[in-house]
């Protein structure tokens, strides 16, 4: 992937991808309050699979961790209302020897994500 910085302030530059193996924990639960609504939860653990010398503007990238919750509500038979929340963050990452152009520094990010939905289905 090539990047372009506005005003010419760096010179055209590739971005190499050298990923390692990595992996992802994650863990979920409904609970049923009736059969009509319920209630959802999870956790996850998102494994960084690039070295942080190779951190890029692109994505700046971190181990990561989620958390979520949700609920259902079947209005009618036919008819369900959704709505979820996750929350998403990244670990705290300090990058002294970047390969890249200077993108040294101390790198901190999280998400919030909301969700409503509203579905119909014939039964």
């Amino acid at each position: 992937m090539a990047i372009y910085f506005k005003n010419n302030i760096f010179p055209r530059i590739a971005t190499p991808r050298l990923y390692h193996d990595s992996y992802i924990v994650r863990f979920g639960a409904e609970y049923k309050i009736a059969s009509n609504l319920a209630f959802q939860g999870g956790i996850y653990f998102d494994k960084n699979p690039v070295l942080s010398e190779w951190l890029n503007p692109e994505l700046p990238d971190a181990d990561r961790l989620g958390f979520s919750a949700g609920v259902n509500y079947k209005i009618t038979l036919d008819l369900t209302i959704a709505a979820s929340y996750l929350f998403i963050r990244s670990s705290q990452l300090t990058v002294n020897n970047s390969n890249e152009m200077g993108f040294n520094g101390t790198y901190n990010s999280y998400a919030n994500i909301g969700f409503i939905s509203l579905s119909y289905g014939l039964q």
